[in-house]
């Protein structure tokens, strides 16, 4: 089954925004739950087999098959050992020249010294372009996760910043989000993930970073749909009939007011 808003079909510019939701026959089943809409993914890299980023040096990223997001694996940046040396993943250049708005997620373990840096750079294609860091107020996470522009095991207490030897499991995993329109929309650029190795001695012997289904979403206009939260609805006996239903729930976060209304649910 599906969402769709009444009145008209959820699709601007060209774009078609589908709400895919589980819905089971006892409908309370499903309350208080999240459903997201389906963006429209311009491309995604999950590092499984063969994948588009280039590594340097060639030992510093590698495929790690016991800890991932989704299966089979992800990839594992390890910190150099010498102070200022770095790790680089870089993307291919993404051809975003038709969209105003783009979004960059994925997922990921950080599990890093503080002293040291894991960051998120992008450099347009024209001649003399270079790498800047992603300005915090890109990013739509919680703000402690990425103060000063970077990541660590300090951005997320469960990644036992004070723990510096502690192992990684797959409950760890994060998933970020940045809106990245202001400075990319409209633009062909590339992307890179960077560990740089600080001063402090012995920390390049922590985890690393991990990654996971780093994906970019493009559009003209509402390129990231809204997320739903389902509100009270319960139905309380059988579902007998094949709906349509009434189902109560409430946008979260701030989105835009085009995406605003009544939806229903269709078989």
């Amino acid at each position: 089954m599906n969402f769709r808003k009444k009145g008209r079909a959820v699709c601007d510019r060209g774009f078609a925004f589908v709400l895919p939701v589980a819905i089971l026959l006892w409908m309370s089943l499903i309350h208080g739950s999240s459903v997201k809409a389906q963006a429209t993914v311009q491309f995604r890299e999950d590092f499984d087999t063969s994948f588009s980023f280039s590594v340097y040096p060639g030992n510093g990223w590698d495929t790690c098959k016991t800890l991932y997001s989704s299966v089979p694996c992800a990839l594992r940046g390890q910190l150099p050992a010498t102070a200022g040396d770095s790790v680089l993943l870089t993307s291919p250049y993404y051809d975003f020249s038709n969209c105003a708005e783009v979004f960059l997620s994925f997922e990921h373990i950080c599990k890093i010294s503080r002293q040291d840096v894991a960051v998120i750079e992008y450099r347009e294609d024209y001649l003399g372009a270079t790498w800047r860091v992603v300005p915090q107020d890109c990013y739509r996470g919680p703000a402690s996760a990425y103060r000063q522009q970077l990541f660590s095991a300090g951005s997320y207490s469960g990644w036992l910043p004070d723990v510096p030897l502690a192992q990684p499991d797959n409950r760890w995993w994060k998933s970020e989000l940045f809106d990245l329109s202001s400075i990319l929309g409209y633009t062909k650029f590339q992307i890179r993930f960077k560990i740089k190795k600080g001063m402090e001695e012995g920390s390049q012997l922590q985890y690393g970073w991990l990654l996971d289904n780093v994906s970019l979403y493009g559009g003209l206009k509402h390129a990231l749909p809204p997320l739903f939260q389902l509100a009270d609805t319960v139905y309380a006996d059988s579902v007998t009939s094949i709906g349509p239903f009434s189902v109560r729930m409430r946008m979260l976060g701030s989105r835009p007011a085009a995406w605003s209304g009544n939806y229903e649910i269709l078989k």
